[in-house]
């Protein structure tokens, strides 16, 4: 029996904040709360990133509710949200004694992994959120830390760029033990590697995954139907299904190229998506 790999789903979070940007209501989650709950996963991504925001300003929805109601259904995997550090969920820098008491009332309601997202990663948890991680940089960087600590190392890549599968298997290769996946229907493109892909990829490899793959394709089912939805009525906009190599230069995380588009959208400069992308690196150069 081979090594276990475990996964960590992201269809609740950055799966959708990635393609759709985060406009997923909770009553598309409900359904499948305990299915999910009960398929062998590692650990669900469900809050933090910018589902506070979107709850309130698109949702109509209280985010600590959201964020208590998946908790109610989720009695074995873990909850994992993202923390954007010291900003928190917002848009600015918030003190310490409010990012403390954050911190405590999202574990209080549910939240069992805080990914702490900031420009110095903690090395506990790779996070590629561009997709710009390379398969051969995935396996030395994964073996050194591999090989320096005996925690569990947790690597996090996007689609972006077509190369997650590949820096996946090659992390995977040097020990990494748990990779973050999304679900078929909103997989790829800007958001990451599909699930049951991987599942079956690695299985075939001789490793373990304890996940019940007809389970995942009957949720799939249920979030293919989701999908369509924002496919008809423009809120998934095919750009972000697009391989897109020139990501490996711009360093633009998937979520922020979803919401970059929607933005652009509302402006009425939708034509300007290659411009603006083109500019990032010119002006990330002039800052140094």
């Amino acid at each position: 029996m081979g090594r276990t790999i475990r996964f960590m789903e992201t269809i609740l979070r950055d799966g959708q904040q990635s393609q759709i940007a985060t406009r997923m209501p909770i009553d598309d989650m409900l359904p499948v709360l305990e299915d999910l709950d009960s398929c062998g996963l590692y650990a669900l991504e469900v809050w933090g990133g910018a589902t506070f925001d979107s709850c309130l300003r698109y949702l109509n929805e209280d985010p600590w509710e959201r964020l208590r109601t998946i908790r109610s259904h989720v009695k074995n995997a873990k909850l994992q949200m993202l923390l954007r550090g010291q900003n928190l969920l917002g848009y600015r820098n918030y003190a310490d004694d409010v990012v403390e008491e954050f911190v405590k009332k999202s574990v209080e309601n549910g939240i069992d992994v805080l990914r702490i997202f900031d420009a110095l990663n903690d090395t506990r948890n790779l996070k590629d959120m561009a997709g710009v991680l390379t398969p051969e940089v995935a396996y030395e960087l994964v073996g050194e830390i591999k090989a320096a600590t005996d925690l569990p190392v947790q690597v996090h890549t996007h689609g972006t760029a077509g190369i997650g599968q590949m820096t996946y298997l090659k992390a995977v290769e040097a020990g990494a033990d748990i990779i973050d996946t999304c679900l078929s229907p909103l997989a790829e493109g800007t958001s990451q590697p599909a699930t049951e892909s991987m599942a079956i990829a690695l299985d075939g490899l001789g490793y373990e995954t304890d996940l019940d793959v007809d389970k995942l394709d009957a949720i799939a089912k249920h979030f293919a139907g989701v999908r369509d939805r924002f496919l008809a009525d423009g809120g998934l906009n095919p750009k972000v299904l697009e391989v897109e190599p020139k990501a490996l230069l711009y360093k633009v995380p998937g979520g922020m190229l979803s919401n970059l588009i929607s933005n652009l959208a509302d402006l009425g400069a939708s034509d300007r998506y290659n411009e603006v992308l083109a500019e990032v690196p010119r002006v990330r150069a002039e800052l140094g």
